[in-house]
């Protein structure tokens, strides 16, 4: 019993001598009266004051809390070039996808060039260098209106994912079944 009212009067110091903090003194004295624990107590308190950088007097509580640590920031995920892309942190071989900015400038690139031949081109040899998502993939494979050369970059681009399994549905960006076909074979061997 003598350690739950302790408990409880330790408690009510810390609350009263936040609530009744006088700048004038050092020592309050406060009533307290506690239902079924028997008569009225009377009790001292005594109250710290301190002094803020701004140089008013402020009543610390005897007791103080500290602020709960901050959060840990969310680390950004990797910009990739195409929106949140789920693929973007994923490494295959020790390699991460193309960055954003060489995703952005190879589009550049394959958007400036009239010659589908020429494009073709261009996009298989900025991806023999560089692992692409499977966004980004699809995004490379619109360049191509041809079929024949669509499905070229394909076979480039296809064992450079870093997560092929997520390419099954670029298959279609095909209209023709032989094509599709094929590309899902491609992924399949990809795994």
């Amino acid at each position: 019993m003598k350690r739950v009212l302790g408990a409880v009067v330790v408690s009510w110091v810390a609350f009263s001598s936040q609530a009744f903090a006088q700048d004038d003194g050092d020592v309050e004295s406060v009533q307290m009266r506690m239902d079924g624990m028997g008569p009225q107590m009377n009790m001292n308190v005594r109250v710290t004051h301190t002094r803020s950088q701004s140089g008013d007097m402020q009543g610390e509580p005897m007791m103080r809390r500290e602020a709960p640590p901050p959060l840990p920031q969310e680390r950004a995920m990797r910009d990739c070039g195409t929106g949140r892309d789920p693929d973007c942190e994923v490494m295959r071989g020790m390699d991460y996808p193309m960055d954003g900015e060489t995703f952005r400038g190879l589009v550049s690139g394959l958007k400036g060039q009239d010659n589908e031949i020429e494009r073709r081109d261009m996009a298989k040899s900025m991806l023999a260098q560089s692992r692409l998502t499977t966004r980004q993939l699809g995004v490379i494979l619109d360049f191509f209106p041809n079929e024949i050369e669509r499905m070229d970059v394909a076979k480039a681009a296809v064992p450079r994912l870093v997560n092929p399994k997520h390419a099954f549905g670029l298959s279609t960006k095909f209209e023709n079944s032989i094509y599709q076909a094929d590309f899902t074979k491609l992924i399949t061997a990809a795994r």
